[in-house]
């Protein structure tokens, strides 16, 4: 009679170690999502959160706002300067970058103003540092 070897063949070994694998860095990739839930070290699970504190330290005043701002007004070749006269574009951008410091934001009005205009203006302002804001319809 012939003796048949009877082998136990391992069912899910392999599958369970990858599962457990996939687990652990899902865990590991999303540690800072679930911060409420014990999961990962993103927080003590108070209410207040650090990116909350953050926000409210950066948001501007009212006041701080209006008085860090100025407007130019574009209309065809030439830029206008809150209420001064109008000049030319490359004239106006240097009187800003003389006069105001780099963390003023420039409020451009270009609705009147050609597109090439609108963009050299633009790249002159933001080369110097300064944020720029375009309304134009």
């Amino acid at each position: 009679m012939s003796k048949r070897i009877i082998r136990k063949k391992k069912k899910g070994g392999l599958g369970i170690l990858l599962l457990i694998t996939a687990v652990v860095g899902a865990g590991y990739f999303f540690k800072d999502c679930l911060p409420n839930f014990g999961i990962g070290g993103g927080g003590s699970g108070t209410s207040k959160e650090s990116g909350e504190k953050d926000e409210v330290t950066q948001t501007p005043k009212p006041d701080d706002n209006a008085k860090n701002t100025v407007a130019v007004t574009i209309k065809g070749e030439e830029c206008i300067l809150g209420a001064a006269a109008p000049q030319a574009c490359p004239k106006t951008c240097a009187d800003i970058k003389e006069k105001y410091p780099a963390e003023t934001r420039i409020e451009v009005n270009a609705t009147v103003g050609t597109q090439a205009t609108v963009e050299a203006f633009k790249q002159c302002v933001s080369d110097a540092g300064f944020k720029v804001s375009l309304q134009s319809e």
